[in-house]
């Protein structure tokens, strides 16, 4: 997307990795040439007649570090709060009744 002039800036993206590590992994990616639900399926099962040796060493450069785990989990969880107060905030869906908010039933008579 081009901005027609240099005062609009482009919408930065959410990386939750450094670029240097997303680029390599990408190059990474490209090398393997198959695709993803493939390498799934043969590293669930160890098929190394589809994945050989090579690419097995390829993909444990990819494998995530501790922080990478936590930054996706903090990412995560803060994204699912996100989205519930969202949602409990909408119009469309309004909260659920509580006793501080819940109608009160007419009285019945006697």
């Amino acid at each position: 997307m081009k901005f027609p002039s240099k005062r609009f800036k482009k919408p930065e993206s959410v990386s939750l990795l450094e670029h240097t590590r997303l680029r390599n992994i990408a190059i990474s990616r490209r090398k393997l040439d198959l695709p993803v639900e493939r390498i799934i399926s043969a590293v669930t099962s160890l098929d190394l007649k589809t994945i050989p040796l090579e690419s097995v060493e390829i993909l444990q450069r990819m494998i995530p570090t501790e922080q990478e785990v936590s930054n996706h989990r903090t990412f995560y969880n803060e994204e699912i709060d996100f989205i519930v107060l969202k949602l409990k905030s909408s119009p469309e869906n309004p909260a659920p009744p509580t006793p501080s908010n819940e109608p009160e039933a007419p009285a019945k008579p006697e």
